[in-house]
């Protein structure tokens, strides 16, 4: 093709054809442009042909990320739950000086768990990924990669503020250490257990103490209202890319 062109030059040339030439020459110079334009748009095309690929691969991690994550939340959940159901109890046994041998167990359980707030939340593996990798352009809308943004800035949020009522029970462990012997049974194995000995009747006529369980019921209750709507979020989210995917696999 290239020795083609270089013979209608010359022909050209040698018959004195100068303005002939320089109109070949300015359509040979457009047909260069125009092939490398249509190169460079095929290129583009299979760009992003094999960038929506591959977001669509990420999407379909995010959705067993999803999957993890709202198994991980409903526990988070369901314990929070059985912590200010204890609290309640535990509020009300004090105050009524009464402690009922059916609620005897979670009395107990809550003088062993009274400190321990839900720290760990599954991480948003794929999201981490992308981020590391430089590929959140990939992402086809800004609105989605804010969405996750402020999904994962929740996600911290929680983490954080579990971790500070976390510390300040930790320091505060006086409270109830004053009232509160705990015995360690089977140390070191699977079957380890933790049994509190205790003196009813002190506590119950402790009204600091009865207004610590009182404010901890109020925190539990809070972070439990957290927990909940992080599930509602990440459940619309994994709705939204379900049906995303939904639509691309059937058009």
């Amino acid at each position: 093709m290239i020795s083609f062109f270089r013979k209608i030059r010359q022909k050209l040339l040698s018959q004195n054809r100068v303005t002939r030439y320089l109109v070949y020459a300015i359509g040979e110079i457009l047909l260069v442009v125009i092939g490398i334009l249509i190169a460079l748009q095929v290129n583009n095309w299979n760009e992003q042909r094999k960038a929506a690929n591959r977001w669509n691969t990420y999407q379909k991690r995010f959705l067993e990320d999803f999957e993890v994550i709202l198994e991980d939340t409903d526990n988070s959940i369901r314990g929070n739950e059985k912590n200010l159901r204890n609290s309640i109890l535990v509020k009300n046994s004090l105050e009524s000086k009464n402690l009922h041998d059916s609620s005897r167990i979670n009395f107990e359980t809550y003088l062993g768990q009274y400190h321990q707030y839900y720290m760990t939340m599954t991480p948003f593996s794929t999201y981490e990924e992308m981020i590391s990798a430089g590929e959140l352009n990939l992402i086809p809308s800004s609105k989605i990669r804010d969405a996750f943004s402020s999904l994962s800035g929740y996600r911290n949020f929680i983490i954080e503020v579990n971790k500070a009522y976390h510390d300040a029970e930790i320091m505060k462990t006086s409270e109830f250490q004053r009232y509160v012997r705990y015995t360690l049974l089977n140390p070191g194995t699977d079957s380890s257990k933790v049994i509190p000995s205790y003196d009813f009747n002190s506590m119950a006529g402790d009204s600091v103490l009865i207004n610590k369980v009182s404010r901890q019921s109020v925190a539990w209750n809070s972070i439990l209202g957290m927990f909940k709507r992080y599930k509602t979020y990440v459940s619309a989210f994994r709705d939204s890319i379900q049906l995303n995917l939904e639509k691309i696999e059937n058009p």
